[in-house]
């Protein structure tokens, strides 16, 4: 998906995840952090 006002360019399930994850903050008031770094130990094992 593109952006027309900005040209911001990015997949739509990940436009759709960020603009979950702000509805839950608002909503909750967590501070889930979107753009921290990506878990160690890769899952389940």
């Amino acid at each position: 998906m593109k952006c027309s006002g900005c040209g911001l360019e990015e997949d739509r399930g990940a436009i759709a995840v960020k603009n979950l994850l702000r509805r839950y903050q608002m909503d909750a008031g967590a501070s889930v952090h979107p753009e921290g770094p990506p878990m160690k130990g890769g899952g389940k094992g």
